[in-house]
């Protein structure tokens, strides 16, 4: 089943906020600015 609920624009017109319908981590925020930042999180590489 589908986690995203709804996706919003945002002022940046390269960027959406995904709205999620359960957490997907729980308490733990992970930020990457490259795409080699995210090599090893399973759910950074993918997206």
């Amino acid at each position: 089943m589908p986690k995203i609920a709804d996706l919003e624009v945002t002022p940046n017109p390269n960027a959406r906020k995904f709205v999620l319908k359960e957490p997907i981590t729980y308490g733990v925020a992970k930020s990457y600015e490259s795409a080699e930042e995210a090599i090893g999180d399973e759910l950074a590489s993918n997206l």
